[in-house]
């Protein structure tokens, strides 16, 4: 009965998620799981029960017994003792798992060399895959370390100093290959920083067709809207009008274009300045209630602030992310632009207000 009392305390395979080892009064139990996947797509596990005279193992499919076979044809010596049955069946586990390793960092090179040869496509679920199975690896190492030291630590005294020695071996071993999973995380973390900044070099080309071919209607689009105003414009009658207009639009297009660090950042400054012209034209944008000469000024002075203050703050943000993170450097630039745009904006408050007590008469 003392015996059976002891079994009972196995755990079954069926129920096993992690690697653990359990001490108990009068034995050591807990249960294995693989992280690579059996014949049925499932996990290969077991339970385990020690105790001082004998190893109890329960296997629900056929993970414990090609491990026996292996222990019997490389006739590892047991020498009937407990201990020595453990680590050769513990070293049997993780025998071929530096192969396994290998394998994975080879298709992680090969997905870095489809990478490198901008072949994007069919890239992100092999990616995902190895990302999950890397991990598995990791986890199972770090659970796999924590029972090497709970055998390690014989507080039961099932096992002889000669025993311990050859449990603190296989902690060793099993820490290198942890290590090796961890490097393996890392260098399929950085391939996925690789396809990302692939992806995000295809993006700039595109935003800078786009830039490019805004920039080139914008001028056309500025005169356009500019002319077509119903009254009279001094330049019309000038000999020179028309030329000097469209060289003055693409002297600025051109200011722009090579004084921002980058071609999306004029299309930025441009969005802005259409938001805040709408904006500050109101209603009347939609109920036409004031006269057109009002709304040419309006979207002269907003051309004037708005694209100021955005080329102060878009300049003060490049100058923090060369030190800082995108988060920070957004904090900072709101920061100390703030107090820049609020006294230059003083004199366009005062211009205003001046102008609404005007008398004319």
């Amino acid at each position: 009965s003392g015996l059976g009392e002891v079994l009972c305390h196995t755990p079954p395979a069926r129920d096993a998620r992690v690697c653990k080892a359990e001490v108990r009064s009068a034995c050591l139990s807990g249960t294995l799981v693989l992280p690579r996947q059996g014949k049925g797509g499932e996990r290969p596990a077991c339970g385990y029960l020690v105790t001082k005279d004998r190893v109890v193992l329960v296997d629900d499919g056929d993970f414990v017994q090609p491990v026996l076979k292996r222990l019997i044809k490389d006739k590892r010596p047991t020498e009937h003792s407990v201990g020595r049955f453990l680590y050769a069946f513990f070293e049997q586990l993780i025998a071929r798992d530096l192969h396994r390793l290998e394998e994975i960092e080879e298709r992680a090179e090969q997905l870095e060399d489809q990478v490198l040869a901008h072949e994007l496509e069919d890239f992100s679920a092999p990616m995902t895959a190895l990302r999950k199975q890397t991990m598995a690896w990791f986890r199972y190492y770090s659970q796999l370390d924590d029972v090497a030291c709970e055998l390690k630590e014989n507080e039961n005294g099932f096992f002889t100093e000669g025993e311990t020695m050859l449990f603190r071996l296989f902690e060793d071993r099993v820490i290198r290959l942890r290590e090796e999973s961890q490097l393996l995380r890392e260098y399929c973390g950085q391939i996925q920083s690789m396809f990302q900044s692939e992806i995000d070099i295809r993006q700039n080309r595109i935003m800078q067709i786009l830039t490019i071919v805004t920039t080139i209607f914008l001028p056309l689009t500025l005169l356009t809207g500019w002319y077509g105003m119903n009254f009279d414009m001094p330049e019309l009658s000038w000999e020179y009008g028309y030329p000097v207009v469209i060289v003055l639009a693409v002297v600025i297009v051109a200011v722009l274009l090579f004084t921002s660090k980058s071609y999306f950042e004029v299309v930025i400054l441009l969005i802005v300045f259409a938001v805040a012209a709408v904006l500050n034209m109101g209603t009347n944008c939609l109920c036409g209630t004031i006269s057109f000469i009002s709304n040419a000024v309006t979207v002269i002075l907003q051309l004037a602030l708005a694209i100021d203050y955005a080329i102060i703050l878009c300049h003060r943000f490049s100058d923090e992310h060369e030190t800082k993170d995108t988060r920070e450097a957004c904090i900072a630039a709101l920061s100390k632009a703030i107090p820049e745009i609020s006294s230059s904006s003083l004199t366009t408050i005062s211009g205003l207000g001046a102008l609404a007590f005007m008398h004319f008469g």
